[in-house]
């Protein structure tokens, strides 16, 4: 039995050609791109979501005596 004709061999398959290659590349490369985009987006939309919970919970801790008026409580855990 010759190697052509064993089953158990695997057969080199040639690519279609340069074109199919260079459009999965870019393909893939625009896809990561828009990803990205879409992540950085979801990202801004969170923080602002976050930072506005972040307001009202100060404000309510104000309004309840637990922090001074006077004291000023800035985002990122620093306290003036």
């Amino acid at each position: 039995m010759s190697s052509a004709q064993d089953p158990s061999i695997i057969q080199y398959v040639p690519s279609p050609g340069l074109g199919y290659e260079l459009g999965i590349m870019f393909g893939f490369i625009a896809l990561m791109i828009i990803c990205q985009y879409a992540f950085h987006l979801w990202f801004k939309a969170h923080m602002r979501k976050e930072e506005r919970l972040e307001r009202e919970k100060v404000a309510e801790l104000k309004a309840k005596g637990y922090l001074a008026h006077d004291q000023r409580i800035e985002l990122g855990g620093s306290t003036a």
